[in-house]
């Protein structure tokens, strides 16, 4: 894995015990390559500007004010999908991720296939909803 060429991976461990074990090791090394491993390095979270960027979605205040507006139930229908959805460079970023992570995980796993599932698939994705993403890993052989 290297960071300076753009290969690397996250992996999480939900085992304190197994994480703690994994980062004692001085060495640690993947069909022939080495690797190198350290834990996360936790950043501290930086509020976003007041200002809204372009596209954003509007927060509950706008969206109501923006619902009462609409003549009809029709109206504030149509008018909640068009303030809600993704648009289409929004989609084809989350495309983009899916490939990356295919990309990436291929160098490691011949063969696997990364699927996006959930709101991404049945076009109910909003603004500011999750990137559902499962690896198949296929039948793995043992070394």
């Amino acid at each position: 894995m290297d960071k300076d060429k753009g290969v690397f991976a996250i992996v999480e461990m939900g085992d304190v015990g197994a994480r703690e074990a994994v980062l004692s090791q001085s060495q640690h090394s993947l069909g022939g390559h080495r690797l190198r491993v350290r834990p996360r390095e936790q950043k501290e979270f930086q509020s976003p500007a007041s200002k809204s960027p372009k596209g954003a979605a509007p927060d509950s205040h706008q969206l109501a004010k923006a619902l009462a507006e609409a003549a009809d139930v029709g109206a504030q229908m149509i008018k909640l999908v068009g303030l809600r959805e993704l648009s289409e460079a929004e989609r084809q970023l989350r495309s983009l991720v899916v490939a990356l992570m295919q990309e990436v995980f291929t160098e490691f796993f011949p063969g696997c296939v990364v699927h996006p599932f959930g709101s991404s698939i049945n076009s109910f994705d909003v603004h500011g909803c999750d990137l559902d993403l499962f690896l198949d890993l296929g039948d793995l052989e043992e070394p």
